[in-house]
This record gives C-alpha cells, structure tokens and sequence, in this order.
C-alpha cells in the first residue's frame, strides 16, 4: 500500500455530482446544534448508480476533480482512487450497500456546510431561481436531483488526519421520486377508508356550504336548449332564398337571369 503524506492541504476543485436520488437532506434550515453527528451543518447526500450510461460524463468529471485535488495535495501525480481508499483518505465516494442496506449497488456522495453559508437550492430550470424555503421543505429522500460539491483536502492542525473531502456548494431538484428510506413512516399500514353513504344531517350541512352556490349553475347548462329557437331563423332564411331559387325553372343561361 502506497503511504500518502499531505503537503498541500489547500487546494479544492467545484464539480457537479451525477444526477441520483436526494437523501438526508437538510437544507432549509441547518442541523441543531446538540446534533451529534454535524451540528449547525447545512447537509445533502445524492446516491446514484455507476453503471447509468446517461451520468457517465458527471461521474468521470466528479472522479478527475478528486484525483486532481488528491495529487496536488500530496505531491504525487500518479495517486489513484484505490491509494485513497487503501489510506481511508476517500469520502466523497462511498458504497451505498456499506450504509444502508436500500443503497445496495448505488455510489454514495455526502457533503455539508457550516450554518453560516447556506446552499442555494434550484430546480429543474436554474433561469427561474432559487427555490422557496416552503418548496425546499417539500423535498424527499428519494427524489432525483444533484449536488454542485467543492472537493477540497483537509488537514487537522496538530493531529495527523487528512484526507480529501466534499463541501455543500448548491443543490439542484430534478423531479419527484418515490420514497427512499428505511421507513415510510408507517403508510405501508394504511388502506383506503369507506366511509360509508352520507346521512340526512350531513346532506343538510352540504347544502348550507358555499359549494352548493356552484353546484345550482347547472341548470344554467341547459340554456343552450332554448338558442334553438334562434337557430330556426337561420333555417328560414335559407327558405327566403328560395324563391330566388325558383327563378331558375327554366333552363335559362347564368346570363338570362338578368333578363326582366
């Protein structure tokens, strides 16, 4: 195994993930503060699949920005993906099937902010802006979407830990997906309710609601049914003409017609 000594911990590259599905997001408002994995973190995780042809641009972009970071920090141009992993160095890519057992056979890319610098958080079309703070509390694991990350290398002063790591720049919703997770939240014990024919009482409250005002239009419908009677002059009309069109009995030329 090839050992890694940092000597350039400040070196960082932007790139954008491969579009995957959202998960653990927090991004309109920050982590709390006795959180005790990232307290007062701004947090996004995007699992996508290696094997998407479709992707295989972001996912080569996002494997060049880490390999370009890892050997200017540490001085060699020949460090692989694997060196990385070898010295633990590596956690902008993880194996989902490590974390979750749902995440079996998909990548994993994690990245956070401090609650100082809060990402902003697009959809689809990035020409009609930032998201809504209500619109981003909508968001669900498991919806698609992607992540503009800074890779960067990191030192811890007086300790001996280092490594290459992702911070949270923007986020960016593709569509609804469905729910990814661990738990549904118990839907998955809920059916469609009958409740049953409406009583006497209840169709008497209906009748008291505003709703009924639109409801009483309906035999407005059946005013095209008296238009008919000013459909008929339109039938007669063709019956004013017809004593013009009696004058051709004779077998008279177009010309002879003017003949008075």
């Amino acid at each position: 195994m090839k050992k890694l000594i940092i000597k350039n911990p400040k070196v960082s590259k932007k790139v954008a993930t491969p579009v995957g599905r959202l998960l653990w997001m927090n991004l309109a408002d920050p982590t709390p503060a006795n959180s005790p994995m990232q307290p007062n973190k701004y947090t996004c995780t995007v699992a996508w699949d290696k094997n998407d042809k479709m992707q295989s641009p972001a996912i080569k972009g996002l494997v060049d920005a880490i390999l370009e970071v890892a050997r200017t920090a540490y001085g060699d141009d020949t460090v692989t993906m694997q060196d990385l992993r070898d010295n633990n160095l590596l956690s902008v890519i993880k194996d989902g099937g490590t974390m979750k057992e749902y995440l079996t056979g998909l990548c994993v890319t994690s990245a956070s902010t401090d609650a100082k610098y809060p990402p902003k958080v697009y959809g689809p079309v990035m020409a009609q802006g930032e998201l809504s703070k209500e619109d981003i509390t909508r968001l669900s694991n498991g919806d698609y979407g992607r992540m503009v990350i800074t890779v960067s290398a990191y030192q811890v002063p007086g300790l001996k830990k280092h490594g290459i790591t992702a911070y949270l720049s923007l986020v960016q919703f593709a569509r609804k997906g469905e729910y990814l997770g661990g738990s549904d939240g118990g839907k998955n014990l809920l059916d469609d309710l009958d409740v049953g024919e409406v009583s006497d009482d209840e169709k008497a409250l209906l009748e008291t609601l505003p709703l009924q005002d639109k409801v009483e239009p309906a035999p407005k419908k059946e005013e095209p049914k008296k238009e008919e009677p000013k459909a008929e002059p339109v039938k007669e009309e063709p019956k004013k003409e017809e004593p013009k069109a009696e004058e051709p009995v004779s077998d008279s030329s177009f010309d002879d017609m003017f003949n008075f």
